[in-house]
């Protein structure tokens, strides 16, 4: 048996980054479910968007894909925990702070590695 497709990319902290990674999961998973690649589609924006806008450093983006479902990791070099935000950050004018929400709330699984070299937050779909 061998090991599921993994797909890696590695992207600079630019506004660009998460339609990059959305633009590789997509390639990556184009013959899965539709509803299966929405998701993890929204998920890894989410994540990217995080990592770029609060590591600042470059980010791994790694896609695997494995019967029907796909596991997606996003690694910086910043070893600080992501933080959920508080209730200001639920009234409808609030502009961020909900990504956190939205990934454990579609998420199957989801969860942070720390390391020497940074943090990989990671999630799998369906």
């Amino acid at each position: 048996m061998s090991d599921p497709p993994t797909t890696v990319i590695r992207l600079w902290p630019t506004a660009r980054a998460p339609g990059q990674a959305r633009a590789a999961l997509r390639e990556a998973c184009s013959d899965l479910p539709t509803s299966v690649v929405s998701d993890a589609s929204l998920l890894v924006t989410e994540l990217v968007t995080n990592a770029c806008q609060h590591a600042r450093t470059t980010v791994t983006v790694a896609i695997t894909r494995d019967d029907g479902s796909i596991g997606v990791a996003v690694h910086d070099s910043d070893a600080t925990l992501p933080a959920t935000a508080g209730p200001e950050s639920l009234r409808p004018e609030a502009e961020g702070g909900r990504g956190l929400i939205i990934v454990r709330a579609i998420a199957s699984r989801f969860g942070v590695r720390v390391a020497a070299d940074g943090k990989t937050c990671w999630f799998r779909v369906p």
